[in-house]
This record gives C-alpha cells, structure tokens and sequence, in this order.
C-alpha cells in the first residue's frame, strides 16, 4: 500500500508543479529568460503555493497507482485471510456473442455516465451528435457532454480493452514472460547485471518531469516559435520525428530511474 499510495501523494504536491516550473522557466516559445537563481526561485514559490491552494485531487499518471491502492484495500476489507477460491463455471471462456453484448452495455453505460445527464437527453445528444460546422464549436465539444468525441472515446476504451489488452498479454506471455537483464560493461573486467523490471516503476513516476525537459530542450534546439524554426518534422516526417523523441524520453527516463533507485536510499525503499 505504501509503495502505492505515498508516491502518488508526493508525485501530487512536488512533482506535478515541478513540470510547470520547467515549462514556464525555459519559456517555451519565447525568448530565454534569464537563468537566474533568484527568478527560479521566485518562480517555484509562485507554481507550488498556486498548485497547492488549487489541490482538489490526485494529479498526472498516478491516479493508476491510487486506483490499485483502492483495489488492493476493497480486496483486503472485503475477503477474508487466508482463503482460496478455486475456478468455477464463471470463470472459464465464454462464448463470443454474450462477451459481445456484453461490451456493447460497457459501452453505452460508459457514454451515458460520464457525459452530462438531463432532462432533454434525446433531444440534446442529436443535436451534440450533429456535424460541427465551425472551429470554435469542434472544440467546446472535447470539454465534455454527449457529443462525438465522448462517444468514440467510450467506444475506444471499452473496445481496446475487451479486444487489444487480451491479445497483447498473450504476446507478452508468450515470448516475454522472462526478466529482461542489460549487462553493463565496467572499467574492469567484470560486468554488472541490471534487470529492467527494477527500474520499471521509478520510470513510471519521472516520465512526466523528464519527458517534458527533453521535449522543452528539443523545442529549443529546433528554434520552435522563433524565426529560425528547424523544420525537422517536415524533413524526416512526423512519424520518425516522434518515434526518435519517443525512444529518447524513454532512454533518459530509464537512466533517471536508474539512478534514482540505486543512489536514493528514500527512492529505493519505496520504489
């Protein structure tokens, strides 16, 4: 519960506005302020005491960890110690059509509970489903209600789940069911092994902060915002452009995470 729950209370109250401080103090698309201590800190004091006073929950990825927490306490409240169950009727595959259906009240419930119920319902969500005709109104309709948006992502998380989830465990269970350990080369002879799986979790909870430094300092390099632009997502295509700064930010989140665990002893009892 601890490993949990106190990471995501912390990733809430530091970590989260730390991600504003680095966005607003290397000025995204403007021009470099000066990197002063002083305005730093004037800075963080200014994010942090506005982020805490505008708390009113659990911030970024960790809302996952705080909803297994709640699992975990529901399991232990509500089963009693000690006891085994054994499979029964209920839990061998069942037929495609019932899953089917199944998936499709999913689907629906998920549509109708978080959209915003009122009395003219039907009337109201035939006119949010209508084509939009201008910008302004595409985009009122990501901000919530029953609307396009709202359905295809109901349709998408139910769906994905039901059908995408099911067939990458497979994979995963099939051909990567096994510890991924790196071997590190040392100045002498010997090498040192590091299992991946370790660092996984610390990964997890730095991705945030290390993505957007890396994303903020790449906008930077390519003169985004300014005259001088690179246009390096026209040379090479979006596609490569986000798979180079995608395996970057994994890279510089592992080796943060590696670190973190290993010369943190705090990090590396929790996490």
């Amino acid at each position: 519960m601890l490993r949990l729950l106190l990471p995501a209370v912390l990733y809430t109250f530091f970590i989260d506005p730390l991600v504003d401080i680095i966005v607003a103090f290397l000025g995204l698309y403007s021009d470099p302020p000066e990197l002063t201590l002083l305005r730093l800190i004037d800075l963080s004091k200014s994010i942090y005491r506005r982020s805490w006073i505008n708390v009113h929950g659990i911030r970024g990825p960790v809302w996952y960890t705080v909803l297994l927490t709640i699992f975990d306490s529901t399991a232990i409240l509500s089963l009693p110690m000690g006891v085994h169950y054994t499979r029964g009727i209920l839990s061998r595959s069942q037929p495609f059509f019932p899953t089917l259906s199944g998936i499709t009240v999913a689907i629906l419930s998920s549509f109708a509970i978080f959209s915003t119920l009122t009395l003219g319902l039907l009337a109201r969500t035939a006119k949010s489903l209508a084509p939009v005709e201008d910008d302004e109104t595409a985009v009122q309709s990501f901000k919530g209600g029953m609307n396009i948006p709202a359905l295809l992502y109901a349709i998408w998380n139910e769906a994905s789940f039901a059908f995408i989830t099911p067939a990458l465990l497979a994979v995963f269970r099939e051909y990567f069911d096994t510890p991924w350990t790196i071997r590190l080369k040392r100045p002498s002879i010997r090498t040192k092994a590091i299992s991946v799986a370790r660092y996984s979790y610390a990964s997890f909870l730095v991705h945030p902060v290390v993505s957007v430094t890396v994303e903020v300092f790449l906008d930077r390099l390519m003169g985004c915002g300014t005259s001088k632009v690179i246009p390096v997502g026209e040379t090479i295509g979006a596609f490569w452009t986000a798979m180079g700064v995608g395996m970057l930010n994994v890279l510089a989140c592992s080796i943060v995470a590696y670190g973190l665990v290993q010369y943190v002893p705090l990090a590396r009892r929790l996490i």
